[in-house]
């Protein structure tokens, strides 16, 4: 598949006459989703509403998941191979440090069975400016502004003892994140009402003691600075009393299914991504006259959010080994 039929399949609206998906799967990500909202579970009819949307949402998060591409093999070697993962971790032991610290990692291999756990790196891209150098022809030029490529927030999400259940479950979750965006949207606006509230709560108190203070002196008497006071304060006033009229209210049950459903069946609207191809030099200077090496790195954005940078990676037994010892004893099973 070509670039443009790639981003012609995310665009483009999915119907839920290209939405077959096992009945199976649809009837878990259903029970998942009315767990995490029960309020949807007053509604007659929740679950037969609830089905196209789901498997519209998941046939969408299926397409999305065979853009990750076969999954890195985290060794040693691959910090030389790859020029991407000297960027995200600046040594293998940097990296193998983080993968320590998984605990589902770590338990994925206490099946002794498990030759090799795949897993979902999360990360966020990071650019920054500095001064350098750089030389055009024989010159070298100084102080030329640079842009430098790092990343951080690295963190193991997602972890199976397979290809097929890391697929799984990667697709799972971007269903589980499309159910979620109507109930985090109204619990930021919550969040956000009761902020404002308190604002305009103080901003009432000190409105109510500059008006005792106008009120004790002649009105002739106040000054400048009492009136600019009084005035920014019912300004400010206004402005809260504006910002909380645009908070979206709380809706009725079936009001809230129809919105989540109405994320489910356009997908597209809400993740989106994108495979970003740069070349860097040295320390992950970006170069804009493609020298240097090429990384190519998979990103997904949301309205709401900074992207994530995707990787989907492995480990092998024999390497889980250098990171836990601990293993050492457990013999590789055939």
């Amino acid at each position: 598949m070509n670039i443009l039929q790639r981003i012609q399949r995310l665009i483009s609206p999915v119907h839920h006459d290209a939405a077959i998906c096992p009945s199976a799967d649809v009837d878990r990500l259903v029970d998942r989703i009315l767990a995490e909202l029960p309020l949807l579970l007053s509604i007659p009819g929740h679950r037969q509403k609830m089905t196209i949307p789901v498997s519209t949402a998941l046939a969408f998060a299926g397409a999305l998941a065979d853009e990750f591409g076969p999954p890195k093999r985290m060794e040693k070697s691959l910090w030389r191979r790859d020029p991407l993962f000297p960027l995200l971790f600046a040594t293998p032991q940097e990296g193998f440090d983080l993968f320590r610290e998984s605990h589902d990692l770590r338990a994925t291999f206490a099946d002794q069975t498990v030759q090799e756990c795949f897993f979902l790196l999360t990360m966020q891209r990071h650019e920054f400016e500095i001064l350098g150098s750089d030389l055009q022809g024989e010159m070298v030029l100084h102080g030329v502004l640079q842009t430098v490529l790092s990343f951080e927030h690295q963190r193991v999400t997602i972890s199976a003892a397979s290809q097929t259940c890391i697929r799984a479950a990667v697709v799972e979750e971007l269903v589980m994140h499309l159910a979620g965006v109507v109930p985090e949207r109204l619990r930021r606006a919550e969040e956000l009402r009761r902020t404002l509230l308190e604002s305009e709560t103080l901003l009432e108190a000190q409105q109510h003691t500059l008006e005792l203070t106008r009120k004790e002196v002649r009105t002739m008497d106040v000054s400048p600075t009492l009136r600019d006071q009084l005035r920014r304060a019912r300004n400010e006033l206004s402005r809260i009393d504006a910002q909380l009229a645009a908070l979206p209210q709380p809706p009725e049950p079936e009001t809230y299914l129809a919105q989540v459903c109405d994320v489910l069946m356009h997908p597209q609207d809400h993740i989106k991504t994108e495979m970003v191809t740069m070349h860097v030099e040295e320390f992950g200077i970006k170069s804009d006259r493609k020298e240097g090496k090429e990384i190519s790195f998979l990103e997904l954005s949301s309205p709401d959010s900074r992207p994530l940078t995707l990787v989907l990676a492995s480990l092998t037994r024999d390497t889980a080994r250098q990171i836990w010892p601990e293993l050492k004893g457990h013999p590789i099973q055939s």
